[in-house]
């Protein structure tokens, strides 16, 4: 991943996510990762905020505008 990192915020207790300029989100944890892109759905991959409210949503502002994310328990699963 070449993308600079604009935004680290904590999925649950074992995971992180990465918002990047260009790359789109990292999803990490102890034995998983994966990127999510403008090609599976986000507004734009040009990450400009990323902010996770009180229920545990990601928004994230884009190049391209805003997109909402939530993540299952386990982390595993995503919707847009």
């Amino acid at each position: 991943m070449s993308g600079r990192v604009i935004a680290i915020k904590h999925v649950n207790e074992n995971a992180l996510l990465f918002g990047t300029r260009g790359n789109g989100l990292l999803y990490q944890d102890q034995d998983t990762s994966y990127q999510i892109t403008e090609n599976n759905g986000l507004a734009s991959s040009n990450i400009r905020h990323l902010h996770k409210d009180k229920d545990g949503v990601f928004w994230v502002g884009t190049l391209n505008g805003l997109s909402k994310v939530t993540f299952s328990a386990n982390g595993l699963n995503y919707s847009l």
